[in-house]
């Protein structure tokens, strides 16, 4: 009786060390990492039952999933911001704040629907976004995310963006757009934002207004296409849209303003150049040997456009970077990010700017 008395105490006493060892540990592994802000009606946990409400913590592996007129705003302990929008899944796989180090470095899943976030402007930021085959790494960034089935859409709002695919590394600055789908893995860099995107974009803006709430940075739109001429150039990587001035006699590339109006709107060019080639540092890229420099490529966001005469040659030069580059033989040619110049250029003899 004693001795069975003694091995009840025992393991009681067992059970409790375990039971507070296993709770110590969960606290340690689920510390908060951010909290909720906004909240719009269904914003449902994993289990699918469990609602988040306003300052409810957020931990490591959390998902956050949006019904059909739902939205969420959240910040993260580094000061991030995210909006979350309707009918949309979020997985913070990793996150890691070190303030002494003034280091954040994450992981942030789209497992379908729309997201705008924002990095913070404190420390280094080594946060990834991920959706498909598709990674982002941020640079002082705020961003729209989408994904619908195989699709993927993002377009730079403030910053720039790495993105990167199995097919190399493209950067994305300021005021461009990238589009990827299954028929076109490699992804596009657009001039104006996709489809999937706007309407995203345009739905999760609307049931944060109906409800008197704000997606994060709510003044910061997309840029459109301004007035003035569009040309269509048909390229070996797609197809790139560029709007000429009114007036052509400063051979510049409009500058995009801001899209004031949330509503969609198309691009139908005036003239389709077609059999542009790619100039990389002076040596043509053709399609046979296309594939081994693939991964250097670096593109940039619209810039300027200018000419090259002389007695011999009558050439169009467009730029896809939005910098000037004012050392280099032609000083209205932009300089793409990783210090390659990626021009489009005119088969020679064929067309200049006059004749546009």
């Amino acid at each position: 009786m004693h001795q069975k008395f003694k091995s009840n105490i025992f393991l009681s006493i067992t059970i409790y060390i375990i039971f507070i060892f296993h709770n110590c540990s969960y606290s340690q592994d689920y510390d908060s990492i951010g909290e909720m802000e906004d909240i719009i009606n269904k914003v449902l946990k994993e289990d699918l039952y469990t609602r988040f409400t306003p300052k409810a913590k957020i931990i490591q592996n959390e998902k956050v999933i949006t019904r059909e007129e739902s939205f969420a705003n959240a910040k993260f302990d580094d000061g991030s911001l995210i909006s979350i929008g309707p009918d949309s899944s979020v997985i913070i796989d990793s996150w890691i704040y070190d303030p002494d180090k003034s280091l954040t470095d994450g992981v942030i899943n789209l497992g379908k629907g729309f997201l705008r976030f924002a990095s913070s402007n404190v420390g280094e930021n080594k946060v990834k976004l991920t959706a498909n085959a598709v990674t982002l790494s941020l640079r002082g960034t705020v961003l729209d995310f989408a994904k619908e089935r195989d699709q993927t859409a993002l377009g730079v709002v403030s910053g720039e963006v790495e993105v990167n695919t199995k097919f190399g590394t493209t950067i994305i600055p300021e005021g461009s757009f990238y589009f990827a789908s299954a028929s076109k893995p490699q992804g596009s860099i657009l001039t104006s934002p996709p489809k999937l995107l706007l309407d995203k974009m345009v739905e999760t803006s609307s049931v944060a207004l109906k409800a008197g709430k704000e997606i994060i940075y709510p003044k910061l739109k997309y840029p459109r296409m301004p007035n003035g001429r569009i040309l269509e150039l048909s390229t070996l990587h797609g197809n790139i849209s560029f709007c000429l001035r009114e007036e052509l006699g400063d051979n510049k590339l409009s500058l995009f303003h801001n899209l004031t109006e949330k509503i969609s709107y198309k691009i139908k060019p005036d003239k389709i150049i077609p059999d542009y080639a790619l100039l990389l540092n002076g040596m043509k890229i053709t399609a046979n040997n296309i594939g081994p420099m693939e991964s250097i490529f670096y593109f940039g966001s619209l810039g300027v456009i200018g000419t090259n005469v002389d007695d011999n040659d009558n050439q169009l030069f467009i730029s896809l970077n939005r910098y000037k580059r004012l050392d280099g033989e032609y000083n209205e040619i932009g300089r793409a990010s990783s210090g390659f110049d990626i021009l489009y250029k005119i088969k020679e003899g064929v067309l200049s700017l006059n004749d546009l």
